[in-house]
């Protein structure tokens, strides 16, 4: 399935010769803390991208810099008198190559000065935060702002760059992933997105693309990616997987395998969903209304966490234990209720609840 199919209207092909600086307007109109256009978000970044890998930094990097270098040094190594060679012939095929890289290092100088000018051109003629030559180089700048005007982290750019390659090979599957608006750092969580699917294709013994469009299979890696940290979704996309093969035992074998690799990773009880929602135990315990509510006042959020100590503390817990031990404890379905009651009641006291929402507040509606 085309990704015009499933984004319409979704400008594909203008990003990758839009200037830098238009792509930049682009990201920032789309994209946001709260709320994310992603698929227009995604593409001008991978417009941006696209500048720097194909535009500028195959004459702008220290690559391209550092060839340079090195047949500016052949030229003067070979003019110099001791380079001639006594042979007539072998000195007219020395001479030849020697107009050959001069050729070269005056071909690319020009090339460089063009590049160096259409770059300074795309970024309106502000260089203040440096001179970006490659994609890495112009994210260190700063220069890439959310629509709020918070400032993209190196992490975050290269986070997003590769959440485009999902979008961009399997769009159907991102989208039912990454639903309509979620928060911008929900893209964290999209990074794998590519490579899950491929390594569930495997696995499966089914065609990439026909599970590119299974609905169902949506379904379960949204759950999937949303209850995984980063680290753990990683771990499951470069799983070593083999081919199923058509005996049942092979199957049998495979299963196993598949169950031994879940090990290296863990599925959270308390975490956060893609729109921002708190959930434990796939129950929305916090809306993202009311995620945006306690994070619009630190003292707000600090209330929150305290809650969430207090309740850990009256069953035992202790902070040395760490974050992976009160994560199990929430797996408890005692220690839940218990979270979710004192939640609720602090979102009451507030006056965020009363009894007609408590439904659905869990339901997530």
């Amino acid at each position: 399935m085309k990704i015009i199919s499933v984004y319409p209207g979704l400008a594909v092909e203008d990003a990758g010769i839009k200037t830098i600086e238009a792509n930049e307007k682009a990201f920032a109109e789309a994209m946001n803390q709260i709320h994310c256009d992603i698929a227009n978000g995604l593409i001008a970044l991978e417009g941006i991208k696209t500048r720097f890998d194909y535009g500028f930094a195959p004459v702008l990097c220290n690559r391209a810099l550092n060839e340079q270098r090195k047949r500016l040094d052949k030229i003067r190594l070979a003019a110099m008198p001791a380079s001639r060679l006594a042979n007539a012939y072998n000195e007219s095929l020395r001479k030849m190559e020697l107009q050959i890289l001069e050729l070269e290092a005056q071909s690319f100088e020009r090339k460089h000065k063009e590049k160096e000018d259409a770059l300074i051109q795309e970024l309106s003629g502000d260089i203040s935060l440096g001179f970006p030559r490659t994609f890495d180089e112009y994210l260190r700048t700063g220069r890439l702002r959310l629509g709020d005007g918070t400032v993209v982290t190196v992490r975050e750019g290269r986070n997003a760059a590769r959440a485009s390659e999902g979008l961009r090979a399997y769009p159907f599957i991102f989208q039912m992933v990454a639903g309509d608006r979620p928060r911008f750092s929900a893209l964290e969580k999209l990074v794998e997105l590519k490579e899950l699917v491929e390594a569930d294709a495997k696995e499966q013994g089914r065609k990439v693309e026909e599970l590119a469009h299974d609905e169902g299979y949506g379904q379960e890696l949204r759950a999937l990616i949303q209850k995984m940290d980063h680290k753990g979704l990683e771990a499951h996309a470069r799983r070593v997987v083999q081919r199923r093969e058509k005996s049942m035992e092979t199957m049998e074998t495979e299963r196993k395998l598949t169950a031994a690799t879940r090990g290296l990773f863990r599925e959270m009880n308390l975490y956060e969903g893609l729109h921002g929602e708190i959930k434990l135990r796939e129950e929305v315990v916090v809306t993202a209304e009311e995620r945006r509510w306690l994070e619009a006042d630190p003292s707000r959020m600090s209330r929150f966490r305290a809650i969430l100590g207090e309740v850990l503390g009256a069953h035992g817990f202790d902070p040395k234990d760490g974050a992976r031990r009160a994560d199990e404890l929430l797996g408890q379905k005692d220690v839940a209720a218990h979270f979710v009651r004192e939640v609720d009641r602090y979102f009451k006291s507030v006056g965020l609840r009363d009894e007609m929402l408590n439904e659905g507040v869990r339901n997530g509606d």
